[in-house]
């Protein structure tokens, strides 16, 4: 056998530890029913393909009667008279094979298992951290420890539960950056190929996306491509991607350049920017920090910047795009969510940029202990989140107390002080709620305890437990 063969042999222990461990986990936060009409609109979009080989939403279309445009109407009517909905198309396609699954399979509940979705995505990009790390030549606890503050003390672990697409576009942009950096140390076609696939993928999901396109060629191939047909590689799957999305829109508006929203009514990029970088990473009501503490990550991008100085750059300017576009949108706080679901996509990058800290963590106590500290106080904060729908505080008292119907506020629809005061913050409201005794949201919960799936749950964390002492052994 070879040192190669040894050294991998841990390191494929301890991914199947991830997984089964923060599988289990995430099925002890599941919700076997959706709660946004964000979640029932991609069900219905998969459900109708499995189907009937059509895209519509008329499934839920009722809902659409229900609310006026500038709160959350998740359809527009196509030119052969269906609702479609406003979303980019990707996250239903690949929703498809467990609504097809659960179309074959009569004793699958359709919807609780499309419910299931972002439970693997969500682990998927665990993974994907731990294999970028690795890469980067940083020790596998090390990797590990990053894998699981992503998946367990970030807002990921909330989104785990739910069907927005967010979570699908952190594990595609991450996995395209592993690749962009792969390019980087070994140019050849098929990582870049590999890199422009998936970050065209990841503008199926959302056209923001785009917007990335031209930092990460800039990060592969400088300011002049080692090889034009490299570029290409990485141009031609973003190209076809942008172009099949034309015809998707033609098809349904009769125009590639119309898309779902309704940018005449209100839905474009409207906020005052300022504000919505304030709301976005500092505001209690939304604020990336307040939300996710253990991401407090200067000094680690700074010791990153001297190991990997064009990565952390990467790192830095993608997250700034992100940020300054959707702090622009008209709907920058996301809906009625947990935190600052448009910056999700980017938390595995600060996750990223924690490497070195905890690298350094193993050998100095003081540091070992602030890192602790702040993972416990973020995790406690997902369990918060995760225990709680989004919608039972904001519906039961923000809505109730603090509703203005000012679509072009600060927090669209809301009073102002919504935004700052820390005391109206729904990691507070779902704290009180907590106390309050209010009914719990998790599946096995719900309707008194279900032994059956606690099992599967435990079971699932059990295996990763034992996979992880098999690994120590065997890295020992």
């Amino acid at each position: 056998m070879t040192t190669d063969d040894t050294e991998k042999r841990p390191d494929q222990r301890l991914v199947v530890l991830l997984f089964c461990s923060l599988v289990g986990i995430y099925l002890l936060v599941y919700s076997s029913q959706p709660t946004s009409l964000d979640d029932q609109a991609v069900i219905a979009e998969a459900a109708t393909l499995a189907q009937h080989g059509r895209p519509d939403i008329n499934a839920i279309a009722y809902t659409e009667w229900l609310l006026p445009i500038c709160f959350s109407g998740m359809g527009r009517l196509g030119v052969d008279g269906a609702l479609y909905s406003k979303k980019e198309p990707f996250r239903a396609l690949a929703l498809l094979p467990l609504a097809v699954a659960a179309r074959a399979l009569p004793w699958l509940p359709a919807r609780a298992t499309a419910m299931l979705f972002n439970t693997l995505v969500t682990a998927a990009g665990a993974l994907a951290l731990y294999e970028l790390t690795r890469r980067l030549k940083y020790r596998a606890r090390t990797a590990v420890t990053l894998a699981l503050l992503y998946g367990l003390t970030t807002f990921a672990l909330v989104y785990a539960k739910t069907l927005f697409g967010e979570p699908l576009a952190a594990l595609l942009l991450l996995v395209g950056l592993m690749a962009a950096y792969r390019y980087r140390q070994q140019p050849e076609r098929h990582p870049a190929l590999l890199a422009g696939a998936l970050l065209g993928l990841a503008i199926g999901i959302n056209n923001i996306y785009a917007l990335l396109a031209p930092l990460v060629s800039f990060y592969m191939f400088g300011r002049s491509p080692r090889r034009l047909s490299h570029a290409l590689s990485y141009l031609i799957p973003i190209a076809v991607c942008l172009g099949l999305l034309g015809l998707y829109n033609w098809a349904r508006y009769g125009t590639p350049l119309q898309g779902g929203y309704e940018f005449a009514e209100g839905e474009g990029f409207t906020h005052a920017v300022l504000t919505g970088l304030y709301g976005l990473f500092l505001s209690p009501f939304r604020g990336l920090f307040w939300y996710n503490p253990v991401l407090l990550a200067l000094p680690g991008w700074l010791m990153l910047r001297r190991r990997h100085a064009r990565l952390a750059w990467l790192a830095l300017a993608l997250v700034a795009i992100q940020a300054v576009t959707f702090a622009a949108w008209w709907s920058w706080h996301g809906g009625i969510v947990w935190g600052p679901r448009f910056l999700l996509p980017m938390t595995p990058l600060f996750v990223l940029c924690l490497a070195p800290l905890v690298e350094a963590m193993w050998r100095q106590r003081a540091l070992l202990v602030i890192v602790c500290a702040f993972a416990a106080v973020s995790a406690s904060i997902q369990a918060l989140g995760a225990l709680f729908d989004a919608s039972t505080y904001t519906n039961t008292y923000l809505n109730t107390h603090y509703w203005t119907g000012d679509a072009g506020a600060p927090v669209p629809m809301l009073a102002d002080d919504v935004l700052y005061n820390p005391g109206l913050s729904p990691i507070v409201g779902h704290l009180a709620l907590l106390y309050a005794g209010w009914p719990l949201h998790p599946a096995w919960l719900a309707q008194g305890v279900d032994w059956g799936h606690l099992l599967v749950s435990v079971a699932l964390i059990g295996l990763g437990i034992w996979l992880a002492s098999v690994s120590r052994s065997g890295a020992g």
